[in-house]
């Protein structure tokens, strides 16, 4: 059963979580409105291809067209939610609408920055091999050759920044960043430095600047919950920009009488290809 504020509720929180997750969906993502348990294994293409010559004796089509998978496993289930009185849960379309708006954008940010700690957090010094970052102009401007030698296309690549690296981007660069404003506010700036997308992530591990990585590199995968119905409350969400599903359940604490409304929602993620990472560590 669901009630017009959990129907609020639940809308804002796919929508808060889709808009948080976008930042990082330039990495290989799938996200669908199926279900799985806590544990499942969603098969994703790796993002990855090269070029084979074609020889017409052989008439060599299938050359280079196989397309390698890597298993993500489904084991992040987060939950984020909030309590409230009788009469705000029975309320329908009146005066807490608006409450039940803040609390699921809350519920969703939440949700969002723990996959994003998920995400950004696996990649360390030892994913792959290291290259230094000078936090200055020529520093950043050289992670451009810094991916070239590391035989990847910045173009089809991401450049993660811990804020302090970020925060010192935008400060030497200055007014060269287009929209500032927005990479301000955002935390991440598109199609610059030669990058996809250049990002900020207080998730970077503590041993790094940040990352390099290709979009396929990088695997993120969310379903859909398989709860029981027999909560008093129950309905799925899915956010209609980026199909990024979510739960909400609802039950009452007999005890004190408040209501608790949880969301839920259920992520795996995982390095698909080591080699297009590059770590980030201070130069000396």
């Amino acid at each position: 059963m669901a009630t017009p504020n959990i129907e609020i509720a639940g809308n804002s929180v796919v929508y808060s979580l889709g808009r948080e997750i976008a930042k990082i969906t330039d990495f290989a993502h799938d996200f669908a409105p199926d279900y799985s348990a806590v544990g499942g294994v969603v098969k994703m293409p790796i993002l990855s291809a090269s070029a084979g010559v074609f020889d017409a004796a052989n008439n060599n089509y299938e050359q280079n067209s196989t397309v390698d998978t890597a298993s993500i496993t489904l084991n992040k289930q987060y939950v984020a939610g909030f309590s409230v009185s009788p009469k705000q849960m029975s309320d329908g379309l009146g005066a807490y609408g608006s409450l039940f708006t803040q609390m699921g954008e809350d519920a969703g940010r939440a949700i969002a920055r723990s996959v994003e700690a998920a995400v950004v957090g696996q990649v360390t010094s030892s994913t792959s091999t290291t290259a230094t970052l000078a936090l200055t102009k020529a520093g950043f401007a050289g992670l451009y050759k810094t991916t070239m030698d590391a035989n990847l296309a910045p173009s089809n690549a991401c450049l993660v920044l811990n804020p302090t690296a970020y925060s010192k981007l935008i400060e030497v660069l200055g007014m060269d960043v287009v929209h500032l404003e927005k990479a301000v506010e955002t935390g991440m700036i598109d199609n610059f430095l030669g990058f996809k997308r250049v990002l900020a992530s207080a998730s970077v591990d503590s041993g790094l600047l940040g990352f390099i990585a290709e979009r396929g590199a990088i695997g993120i995968a969310g379903r859909k919950v398989p709860l029981l119905e027999g909560y008093p409350v129950y309905q799925e969400f899915v956010d209609k920009d980026t199909g990024v599903p979510a739960t909400l359940i609802g039950f009452l604490k007999y005890a004190t009488g408040d209501y608790f409304i949880t969301a839920t929602a259920l992520f795996g993620t995982a390095i698909t290809r080591a080699a297009g990472i590059v770590p980030l560590v201070a130069s000396v």
